[in-house]
């Protein structure tokens, strides 16, 4: 970077060496020609021409050029140097005080000039005009592509607000889809707890009655009825001794079975329904889109299978004991009767 900066200096040097002597040169003619020294001036002003670098410097030296011939009555070099110093800058005015004549001069030249440049110029304004128009369509590319970038911007921040509220959504909806399958499945076990405390009602109130009328037959059976007859008491007549028969070889009517059914009926029935809603339970784990809520629903329907499988196991166990009880009534004998009650009847 060091070897740059002095390379660029060393570039510069002889560029502002020249600007300086240019200067330093022209500045001597100007102080010769307001001498009157035209002659002298010239040649200054043709040092200074030597030293000129940019248009507007070789201008500058061809405009004092010009000057100095039309006042050493060299009226065609003055011209040709007016016409050089108008082509390299066509809007050039003369920078000091000179003689009418000299102006006149001059200003022919730069008719003649303009008539001459004018394809030139209209060329240049051509390129000039086409130049800014380009510039400007540029310009206003420009202004909308920033401001097609700064929309784009603005939407991809808006989409980028957009997809977080969404997602923040999500999971609130999806917080509270879980929060309330909690709650269904609290619901739903609670509910499964009642019907299974209303089957044990129900056994308990099966037992019951089972109970009942196994104590209503034993006293059908050992209990014989003996009936008092009362006769005529206008009558006299000695005591009369009535005795209903008894039936030999009669059997109770058999119960257990009966128990037995009702009961295995009951839990066939519940497990049956337990073994549906397990069943329910897997077709809502399938069409879950949450995998915690599909897995507490898995949970759900093993739960209510076994609760079913248990209660399928108990129907069964029931229908046994009912087959079993069944078929050791037909075997047991009859019981025989007690010796009948005799009740005298007093005429």
């Amino acid at each position: 970077m060091r070897h740059l900066a002095v390379a660029v200096l060393l570039a510069a040097a002889p560029a502002l060496a020249s600007e300086e002597d240019f200067q330093r040169f022209l500045n001597a003619a100007v102080r010769l020609y307001e001498s009157l020294e035209y002659e002298r001036a010239l040649e200054q002003v043709r040092n200074a021409k030597k030293q000129a670098v940019t248009p507007d410097q070789q201008a500058s030296a061809a405009l004092y050029e010009g000057i100095m011939l039309s006042d050493l009555n060299k009226p065609e070099d003055a011209r040709a140097a007016f016409k050089e110093a108008l082509l390299l800058k066509p809007d050039a005015t003369i920078p000091i005080k000179v003689s009418p004549k000299v102006s006149k001069d001059f200003e022919d030249t730069r008719v003649a000039a303009q008539k001459e440049l004018a394809p030139l110029l209209a060329k240049q304004a051509e390129e000039k005009r086409k130049k800014e128009e380009e510039a400007r369509a540029k310009a206003e590319a420009e202004a909308k592509a920033k401001a097609e970038l700064e929309r784009q911007r603005a939407e991809l921040e808006q989409r980028a607000k957009d997809i977080a509220r969404l997602e923040t959504e999500r999971k609130k909806a999806e917080a509270e889809a879980q929060a309330a399958k909690a709650k269904e499945s609290l619901a739903e076990e609670q509910r499964r707890r009642q019907e299974a405390d209303a089957m044990a009602k129900e056994l308990e109130r099966l037992k019951a009655e089972r109970a009942q009328l196994e104590a209503k037959v034993a006293a059908q059976r050992d209990a014989p009825v003996v009936t008092t007859v009362t006769p005529d008491p206008t009558k006299v007549s000695d005591p009369v001794q009535v005795t209903q028969p008894v039936v030999v070889g009669s059997k109770p009517t058999p119960v257990w079975p009966f128990v037995f059914l009702g009961a295995g009926a009951v839990a066939g029935g519940v497990g049956a329904y337990f073994g549906i809603v397990s069943q329910e339970n897997v077709t809502s784990a399938r069409n879950e889109p949450f995998q915690m809520v599909a897995n507490q629903h898995l949970r759900d329907a093993q739960n209510n299978a076994t609760v079913a499988n248990v209660l399928f196991g108990v129907a069964g166990a029931m229908g046994l004991g009912a087959l079993i009880s069944g078929i050791a009534w037909a075997v047991t004998p009859a019981d025989a009767p007690p010796p009948p009650k005799v009740t005298e009847v007093s005429p």
